[in-house]
């Protein structure tokens, strides 16, 4: 199911937080929320790019909707950050 697909109001919300900066680093947590339970939690270094978070996408976000969505359409929503409206994070 493409996350694409989605389509039904308010199942399911991300979460991008600033954890810490030093050094240089960035430390960023990203995580899902949804009505039936938490998601994963993704601890991210450094400047986040669009192709980073299409690959959050591909490797966190999509099984985790499979698995506590299966069968249904839920809808995914962000905050329309830079990254998040992407061409090939639309796509």
């Amino acid at each position: 199911m493409p996350l694409a697909d989605c389509e039904a109001w308010g199942w399911l919300h991300y979460a991008w937080g600033w954890l810490h900066y030093a050094w240089g680093w960035l430390h960023y947590a990203w995580g899902a929320i949804s009505w039936r339970g938490l998601g994963p939690l993704v601890i991210l270094h450094g400047r986040i790019k669009s192709n980073h978070y299409l690959s959050i996408l591909e490797d966190h976000v999509h099984p985790f909707v499979q698995t506590v969505f299966p069968g249904e359409r839920p809808l995914f929503q962000d905050d329309n950050a830079p990254i998040h409206t992407a061409r090939c994070v639309q796509e």
